[in-house]
């Protein structure tokens, strides 16, 4: 997100404070204060959690997956809280930059910016995944090895997600400390970017606009513009474009296998290993000579209990069940869902936003004096995850 100290770098210095400023200000208190204790308590669970499972040995449960992806998202609220909260407050009340000079604007902008990305990353992490499960348990059909191969394989997946995920946040965010500067105006101190400061000065007559110290990019429009469409895609509509191609995939499979007859997938799991038992257990008392088979059951997976229509076998009933009431029952995939809507909602206003001040420039004055206080929305996300997915074991 950047600093809307970049908006008020003019030619006029008498600033003031307007009313959605003052909701800004109030409202990121109150989320602040509300979501970092939030955030906390609910980090020191998943870490207990985690650690439980690693303590135990059982790395490559799915549970494990989640645990890890929710701990990574718990610890992406907690950057948006404490890298960008405080200071953004400090910002809206002065109006001038006086966090450590130029080497602080550009820090920080790197921060504000990374601590976004990888907001945003992570939820797509966790959309990603949870295609990927769904494509290996639409495999089964074909290859009932498949199933034994969906927990031992997505610890590694994810991590490998994972990386890629704070990599690429990392490198969105090494713009910022490049196009961000600090200035003084008339007395003002302010974090903004070259394009915005250079305006600013020509509109003062302190430099001209044919100045040969200055970098031809500094005063292009095509530049700024550049920037600003880069910012805005890598932060939200990248990967929200993601998160909506996974989730259409999840949804449209599970649809399809809903309806999948019961006799196909049956025939499909009947030469797997759950039903070896019973083969092993039958050949086994023939060649004793007798009439009674007590075959000693495997347990069965979770995944099996996530195919569409799998009848799974033990000593007391059988059951069937359909694959979208058992996914849509199935709380992993409901927490996920949960988690893809909040972002949906609280980062989509604003960024449409952002669209739409690249179109007009009286289009971003208007939207910049009244809708600033959507900013707002995106951070109530780092609050309302916790109660997603934080309070149930």
């Amino acid at each position: 997100m950047n600093n809307s100290s970049d908006d008020n770098v003019t030619s006029e210095y008498t600033l003031e404070h307007l009313t959605s400023d003052y909701i800004e200000i109030v409202a990121t208190i109150l989320i602040t204060a509300v979501g970092l204790p939030i955030n906390l308590y609910v980090g020191c669970k998943l870490w207990r959690t985690y650690s439980r499972y690693t303590a135990t040995h059982q790395p490559r449960e799915l549970k494990m997956v989640m645990v890890t992806l929710k701990l990574h998202l718990t610890l992406a609220n907690l950057l948006v809280l404490l890298l960008y909260c405080p200071w953004k407050v400090v910002w809206l009340i002065t109006y001038q930059w006086k966090i450590g000079g130029d080497l602080g604007c550009r820090l920080l902008q790197f921060c504000w910016l990374f601590a976004f990305c990888i907001s945003s990353n992570i939820v797509v992490c966790i959309a990603v995944d949870r295609a990927r499960i769904v494509w290996k348990l639409c495999n089964i059909a074909k290859d009932a090895k498949a199933l034994t191969t969906i927990a031992s394989s997505s610890q590694k997946f994810v991590r490998r997600l994972l990386v890629g995920a704070w990599t690429l946040a990392f490198l969105c965010s090494v713009p910022q400390v490049v196009v961000w500067r600090h200035v003084t105006l008339a007395g003002w101190e302010q974090c903004a970017t070259v394009w915005a400061i250079n305006r600013a000065l020509i509109e003062q007559r302190m430099i001209s606009e044919n100045d040969p110290s200055l970098a031809s990019w500094t005063l292009s429009t095509r530049w700024a513009n550049a920037y600003q469409v880069f910012h805005v895609c890598t932060v939200f509509w990248l990967p929200f474009s993601i998160v909506l191609i996974s989730y259409v995939f999840i949804l449209s499979n599970l649809v399809r296998f809903a309806c999948v007859p019961y006799t196909d997938l049956r025939m499909s799991l009947s030469t797997s290993q759950y039903s070896r038992p019973f083969d092993d257990c039958t050949q086994a008392a023939e060649e004793r000579g007798e009439e009674k088979c007590h075959p000693q059951l495997r347990p069965v997976p979770s995944e099996v209990m996530l195919r569409p229509n799998v009848v799974v076998v033990t000593k007391r009933r059988t059951s069937r069940l359909p694959v979208w009431r058992t996914q849509m029952r199935s709380r992993v995939f409901r927490t996920t869902a949960l988690v893809v809507i909040c972002y949906s909602l609280c980062w989509l206003p604003y960024n449409v936003i952002s669209l739409a001040r690249l179109l007009d420039e009286g289009v971003a004055q208007l939207l910049s004096e009244n809708f600033e206080w959507l900013k707002v929305v995106i951070l109530l996300s780092a609050v309302l995850n916790p109660f997603i997915y934080g309070f149930r074991e």
